[in-house]
């Protein structure tokens, strides 16, 4: 109970988001069903942390080193599979290498891996905004598959890392100047979150007003 007394808004609507796929499952085609297991991976990380948090065993930072770039190469095959042609296909697979890369080094050289790694979430949470933008780009230009669940889901990621870059880059520096200042400044990353699963169910609630 203690538990759920503590989830952040941001998880509920998460949560929302997971339940609505969910219940749509038969309205997802192709790599689609990847946006649901990426949704409950984000749902794994949120309540572990939370747990984690609440029993103060210090291993919320661990829980988003390992997920986090899961996350970030199920986003990036999500684009890949999308793809039309297969140039795109390779860049999207680049993409995938420099996460992989960025995770990798991060394990070596931080010395604990209990510690959340800001800098390479940062970047690369900057790798996939990139990708999302230019495989958004992708689908109007008719080179990707125009779907309304995955124009939604590139968007949502688009947006979310947008934010989250920008908060979570000045976060430290500003709860240092004054620890209220960085709540302010952290809020854009909840901000950004919410505006992801929020923009996700507006996508699949797109596709299926198509379907009728």
């Amino acid at each position: 109970m203690v538990i759920v007394e503590h989830i952040l808004w941001t998880t509920w609507l998460c949560l929302l988001a997971a339940l609505v796929y969910v219940i749509n499952l038969k309205k997802l085609s192709g790599w689609e069903w990847l946006i649901l297991l990426i949704i409950g991976l984000n749902l794994t990380a949120d309540f572990s942390a939370n747990a984690s948090q609440t029993a103060n065993e210090g291993y919320s930072g661990l829980i988003y080193n390992l997920l986090a770039p899961i996350q970030r190469v199920g986003t990036l095959l999500v684009y890949a599979f999308n793809s039309k042609l297969r140039l795109e296909k390779k860049v999207n697979f680049v993409g995938i290498v420099l996460v992989v890369i960025i995770s990798l080094i991060a394990a070596f050289f931080y010395p604990e891996f209990n510690r959340f790694h800001r800098l390479p979430y940062i970047l690369s949470g900057c790798v996939v905004a990139g990708f999302s933008y230019f495989h958004l780009r992708c689908i109007i230009l008719d080179r990707a598959s125009s779907s309304p669940i995955i124009a939604a889901f590139c968007l949502a990621n688009f947006v979310y890392l947008t934010l989250m870059v920008s908060s979570q880059s000045a976060v430290e520096f500003a709860y240092k100047l004054d620890p209220g200042f960085g709540k302010i400044i952290y809020l854009g990353n909840d901000i950004g979150y919410a505006l992801w699963s929020v923009i996700l169910i507006i996508g699949i609630l797109w596709k299926k007003k198509q379907k009728i």
